[in-house]
C-alpha cells in the first residue's frame, strides 16, 4: 500500500487541530499558511445583531401653525434656505488669491474686480460686488489736447480729431493773396518791343491784351494762357525789354534767399545775425540825436544792419525798388524763413544761438483774422511788474476808451476791450492814477465822445471840467477803436453807433478832438490812438502793409502841450500782438510808460518819461516786431511838438 505524502498528512493534521479548537500555531510553513486560508473559508462568521432603537412617538403640541414660505417670494438676490426655512442673501464666492513671490518679496495681488458686471461695482470694504442705488458715471481722465464734456473726452478748441482717438492742430486757413500785376510796366515793355498796347494807362484794356498775345505768339509762347498774370510770359517780356526808365541798380548784399522750415536743416554757411536794438532806423536816430545830442551811445542802422522785410509775393522788381526807396525798406535777400508766428524775443534768441537771420513769410499772416493760435496768452501785468511804481500822479486825469462791439454795420474791433483793460491796469497799478480820476468808456457812442471831449459848439466837456485851473496837472487819453478816412483824407474816430456811409454826421473828427484837447487847459496831454485810418474798415492786410493814401490823423498845426501818438503811418493797418492779446502798439506803449523807455540805449535814465524817448522806444520795437514776427510793416507816428515831460511817469528812486 502506497504511503501518503508528508505534505498531505501535515495538511489534514492542521485542519483537524483547527476544528478541534486546539491553539497550536505552527511555524511559518507553507502547510500552515494553506491551513489558515482553508480554515477561513469553512468557518462561519458569527455576528451578534444590534438591538433596534425604538422610535419615540411624536407628540403633537398645540400652538402656531408652521407655514413654509413660498420660495418664489424671495426677492433677488435672496434665495430660499430649506434648512433654515427662510430667505437669505448668500455671499458671493470669494476668489482665492494666491500670493506671488517677486524678487524674494511676497506680493498679494488685489482681488479681480473686473468680474463685476455693470452696473455692479466692487466694494473693497465688503469684498464683493454690489449695485449702488444711484449709479455714478465713471471718472474720465482727459489728457491735453482733450477736455472732458460729460463722460467723454473731446478735442479742445483749435484742435480736431484725427480718427485714431487723438487730436491734431490744423494749420490756419489762409486765403490766397490776390495776384497783382504791374500793368504800366508791361505796357512800357510792349511799347518798346513794338507790340502797340495802346496808351500807357495801367489798365488791362483790349489793346493791351492783344499786344500781350502777339508777344506770346512771336516768342513761342502761343500755348500759354492769355493773361497778364502768366509769369512765364512776364519773365520773357522783361528779358527782352529795356524800359526808358530802368530801376536803379542795387548791389546785392547777400546770396539768394534760402527758405526752409524752422525745424529743417540750416544753411551750410551761416548768415551773420542782425543786431537789432544796438542801432536805430535812420529817421528815429535823427530824432533821438536832435533831442539828446550825438553822444547818446546809440548808432544809426546801416542798410546792412537794419531789420529786413521779406519780399512780398507777386511784387515785381519795379515795385520792390520803388517801395525800398520811398519807405526805407531793405528786402531780405538771405534768411531762414519761419513757418509761422513767433514772438520777437524768441526770434532774437534763436538768431543769436544759431548765428542765422530769421524772417517771417509774409504770405502766412497777410490776412486777418487768420491770427496765429496762442493757447495761453501772457498776462499784461508782466510788462510792468518788474519796474518800481511811479509817483506823484494821484491828481492826474486819464480817459480810456475801448470800442469793440459795432453791431451789424461793422465787424468787431477784436481787442478793443482788452486794450482798454490793459491801459487801465497800467494807470492804476503802476502809474499811480486814482480810479476816480479815470474816465472809462467801453463801446462809446458819439454822444459819449461829445460829452467827454465836447463838440463843435461847446469845445469843452467833462474832461475840461475835471481839471483844476490852479494846478491842472497832466492828462493821458488812450483810444482803441475803429477809425476811418474819408475820400479827401479826413480822419475820424468811429463810435459804436457810427455809419460808415455818413462819417460827417455820425463819426467824431480827429481834428475836432485835437482842437478841443488843446483847449481843455491841462499842463500836458498825451493822446494815444490804437486805430487804423483807412478808407474801408476791414481785417485784410495787403502785404507788406505800406501806406497808400494821405490821411489827416495828426493836428494840422502843432498844439502847445499836446503830443499825439498814432499806432501806424496814415492808412497803414495796425497789427495785434497774439502773445498778450492786445494791440502791438499798445503793448510797447505800456512797457515804455512803465519805465522801459527811460532805460538804455534809448532812454536818458533821468527817472522821467518824455515824449521823444517814449516814441523812439515804442516805434523801434513796433517796427522791428512787425518785420520779424509778421513780415509786414507798421510805423507809428508822433506829432511835431517840442519834447514834453508827460507828468511824473518815471521810475521812483
Amino acid at each position: 500500500m502506497r504511503q501518503a505524502p508528508a505534505k498531505t498528512i501535515a495538511l489534514f493534521t492542521s485542519i483537524a487541530i483547527a476544528v478541534a479548537g486546539i491553539a497550536i500555531v505552527p511555524e511559518s510553513t507553507e502547510a500552515a499558511k494553506l491551513g489558515r486560508s482553508l480554515l477561513k473559508r469553512v468557518t462561519p462568521s458569527v455576528v451578534t445583531p444590534k438591538p433596534k432603537r425604538e422610535k419615540k412617538p411624536k407628540i403633537k403640541r398645540p400652538g402656531k401653525k408652521i407655514v413654509t414660505p413660498d420660495p418664489v417670494r424671495c426677492k433677488l438676490p435672496a434665495i430660499y434656505a430649506k434648512r433654515l426655512g427662510r430667505c437669505i442673501t448668500p455671499k458671493l464666492p470669494e476668489k482665492v488669491v494666491k500670493p506671488v513671490v517677486n524678487r524674494g518679496i511676497i506680493v498679494v495681488p488685489k482681488p479681480d474686480v473686473a468680474t463685476c458686471k455693470p452696473p455692479a461695482r466692487y466694494s473693497s470694504r465688503l469684498e464683493r460686488c454690489y449695485i449702488p442705488k444711484d449709479p455714478q458715471p465713471e471718472p474720465v481722465s482727459c489728457k491735453w489736447p482733450t477736455e472732458q464734456q460729460g463722460s467723454v473726452c473731446v478735442c479742445v478748441s483749435g484742435y480736431k480729431p484725427n480718427g485714431k482717438g487723438g487730436c491734431y492742430q490744423p494749420r490756419p486757413e489762409v486765403a490766397k493773396p490776390q495776384v497783382t500785376v504791374d500793368v504800366r510796366h508791361i505796357q512800357e515793355c510792349l511799347t518798346v518791343l513794338d507790340f502797340n498796347p495802346g496808351p500807357i494807362d495801367g489798365l488791362r484794356g483790349p489793346a493791351t491784351q492783344r499786344a500781350w498775345r502777339a508777344f506770346q505768339e512771336a516768342n513761342g509762347l502761343a500755348k500759354r494762357r492769355v493773361d497778364l498774370t502768366d509769369k512765364v510770359t512776364e519773365v520773357a517780356l522783361y528779358r527782352f525789354c529795356h524800359t526808358p526808365e530802368a530801376p536803379p541798380e542795387v548791389t546785392p548784399e547777400a546770396p539768394p534767399v534760402v527758405t526752409v522750415a524752422l525745424a529743417g536743416p540750416l544753411l551750410a554757411t551761416p548768415i551773420p545775425p542782425q543786431q537789432p536794438g544796438h542801432c536805430l532806423p535812420q529817421d528815429l536816430h535823427v530824432l533821438h540825436v536832435a533831442a539828446y545830442g550825438p553822444n547818446t551811445g546809440v548808432s544809426a542802422c546801416t542798410p546792412q544792419s537794419a531789420a529786413c522785410l521779406p519780399k512780398p509775393a507777386f511784387f515785381g522788381e519795379t515795385l520792390l525798388h520803388s517801395a525800398a526807396a520811398e519807405h526805407g525798406i531793405r528786402w531780405c535777400d538771405a534768411c531762414v524763413s519761419l513757418n509761422g508766428w513767433l514772438p520777437l524775443n524768441k526770434i532774437l534768441q534763436m538768431e543769436a544761438a544759431a548765428n542765422i537771420t530769421l524772417c517771417a513769410a509774409p504770405a502766412a499772416l497777410c490776412y486777418l483774422p487768420s491770427r496765429p493760435v496762442v493757447h495761453t496768452q501772457t498776462e499784461v501785468r508782466t510788462l510792468y511788474e518788474a519796474y518800481p511804481v511811479s509817483v506823484d500822479n494821484d491828481k492826474d486825469i486819464a480817459v480810456v476808451i475801448g470800442n469793440e462791439n459795432y453791431g451789424d454795420r461793422l465787424h468787431r474791433n477784436v481787442y478793443g476791450h482788452a486794450d482798454a483793460d490793459a491801459m487801465t491796469g497800467l494807470l492804476t497799478e503802476q502809474l499811480g492814477y486814482q480810479p476816480e480820476n479815470i474816465i472809462d468808456l467801453r463801446d462809446a457812442t458819439r454822444a459819449d465822445l461829445e460829452r467827454v471831449f465836447g463838440n463843435e459848439d461847446a469845445p469843452t466837456g467833462e474832461l475840461a471840467a475835471r481839471l483844476d485851473g490852479d494846478d491842472p496837472g497832466d492828462v493821458i487819453v488812450y483810444v482803441s477803436s475803429h477809425g476811418m478816412a474819408s475820400d479827401t483824407g479826413i480822419g475820424y474816430l468811429l463810435p459804436v453807433d457810427a455809419d460808415p456811409e455818413d462819417l460827417a454826421g455820425t463819426a467824431y473828427p480827429l481834428q475836432r478832438l485835437h482842437t478841443n484837447l488843446g483847449q481843455a487847459g491841462a499842463r500836458t496831454i498825451m493822446l494815444m490812438l490804437e486805430a487804423t485810418f483807412s478808407d474801408t474798415v476791414t481785417d485784410v492786410v495787403d502785404a507788406p502793409n505800406l501806406p497808400e493814401m494821405d490821411v489827416m490823423a495828426m493836428p494840422e498845426q502843432p498844439i502847445a502841450g499836446l503830443a499825439v501818438f498814432t499806432a501806424a503811418d496814415r492808412d497803414q493797418h495796425s497789427l495785434e500782438d497774439p502773445e498778450y492779446g492786445i494791440g502791438l502798439f499798445t503793448r510797447y506803449m505800456i512797457s515804455g510808460l512803465a519805465g522801459a523807455a527811460d532805460q538804455s540805449p534809448v532812454g536818458n535814465k533821468d527817472n522821467r518819461i518824455d515824449t521823444i524817448e517814449l516814441f523812439v522806444y515804442t516805434a523801434d520795437k513796433v517796427r522791428m516786431t512787425a518785420r520779424k514776427s509778421f513780415g509786414l510793416e507798421q510805423k507809428p507816428l508822433l506829432s511835431k511838438i517840442d519834447n514834453l515831460v508827460v507828468g511824473d511817469l518815471a521810475l521812483a528812486e
